[in-house]
């Protein structure tokens, strides 16, 4: 579910619209708005529900990236003193148990230099961080829209901020941040 300005501001209109009817005493439109601002807001906590799910598989993987990129580093420095350690790197190199340089060397082609699997592995990351960077806008959206629940979407959000400022050169702050009262003042 994209979640964009116009959507929003759609939405808010309908629900605007709903209660303004609502003040005329017609039961139908008064229940019908109170079921529609449900319905966004059960699909919204779906949605945030989802969201942490992504969230823990993009930490999972951009920590393992970082752990590849790292011994890819460790490998280039034994190169350049000789390359007596590299079994020692490969082998020592892990994450969550799992010998992850050798995995990952492993399926790259035969004749990929280091320089080159860094660099798939860096572009891994970024790509990674791009995914969370669209999601904090998403969920910053969600959060001036003001239907989710407040403590889900700040835990989400700091879990986001967290990742993405555990990344070198992510760029968080080109990212805007919305407020509520600007996003009424554009509904209004």
């Amino acid at each position: 579910m994209k979640v964009t300005i116009d959507a929003m501001l759609g939405s808010a209109r309908r629900m605007s619209g709903q209660l303004q009817s609502d003040g005329s005493g017609s039961p139908k439109t008064g229940t019908k708005g109170r079921s529609d601002s449900v319905s966004i807001s059960t699909r919204l906590n779906s949605r945030i529900d989802s969201l942490e799910s992504e969230l823990r598989a993009i930490q999972v993987s951009v920590s393992r990236n970082q752990v590849v990129l790292d011994g890819i580093n460790q490998l280039q420095d034994d190169e350049g003193r000789g390359g007596s350690a590299r079994e020692q790197i490969l082998a020592e190199v892990r994450f969550e148990g799992r010998p992850v340089l050798r995995e990952y060397l492993n399926q790259r082609e035969p004749g990929t230099s280091l320089q080159e699997a860094y660099g798939q592995a860096a572009m891994e990351v970024k790509d990674e961080t791009e995914r969370l960077k669209r999601m904090l806008v998403e969920v910053e959206n969600i959060t001036a829209s003001e239907l989710a629940s407040p403590e889900k979407v700040n835990g989400l959000v700091d879990g986001i901020q967290t990742v993405i400022s555990g990344v070198p050169e992510s760029g968080l702050n080109s990212i805007s941040n919305l407020s509520p009262e600007n996003v009424r003042r554009l509904i209004g």
